[in-house]
């Protein structure tokens, strides 16, 4: 399986596209049906366990569930990673998913949610709502994981 990450560009008529900037290897999860198996794919895929900033990442899913493709959505400092639901949902549309989970690293390793992440679940939940995508799960990774969907706050 290959899991591809996508970044947007613009054309010379200034309309965004999007353009596979890398494609990475994996042999691991077969089916990506659970918080479990996302957070290989944000260990020993996209190394967020590794990382001294914080990063949010889209993971997106066409009908059938199958990864169609990642895209880092943002880039912060030690604690804080600003997005918007426009960084999301744009991703979301050019490519064509119908259902995405947002995963994010949490540098200290600590995985308990703050305030700021919990609130920026709300608004994504709301935003795909409105949209009619899936909104299947936000992970945090660190030393562990934690799932909103697994602790039942999504």
């Amino acid at each position: 399986m290959q899991i591809k990450q996508y970044t947007c560009v613009k054309n010379k008529e200034g309309r965004v596209f999007l353009r596979c900037i890398q494609e990475y290897p994996f042999g691991g999860v077969v089916a990506i049906d659970s918080p479990e198996s996302i957070y290989i794919i944000a260990k020993d895929v996209l190394k967020l366990c590794e990382l001294a900033s914080e990063e949010i990442w889209l993971l997106a899913f066409n009908i059938r569930n199958t990864l169609i493709g990642v895209f880092k959505v943002a880039q912060g400092g030690g604690n804080y990673a600003p997005t918007t639901p426009r960084d999301v949902f744009m991703r979301t549309l050019l490519i064509g998913a119908i259902n995405i989970v947002l995963v994010h690293n949490h540098p200290s390793g600590d995985v308990k949610p703050s305030k700021g992440d919990d609130n920026v679940t709300k608004v994504m939940k709301q935003a795909a709502d409105l949209l009619g995508i899936n909104m299947l799960d936000h992970v945090i990774v660190g030393n562990s994981f934690y799932s909103y969907r697994g602790d039942y706050k999504l």
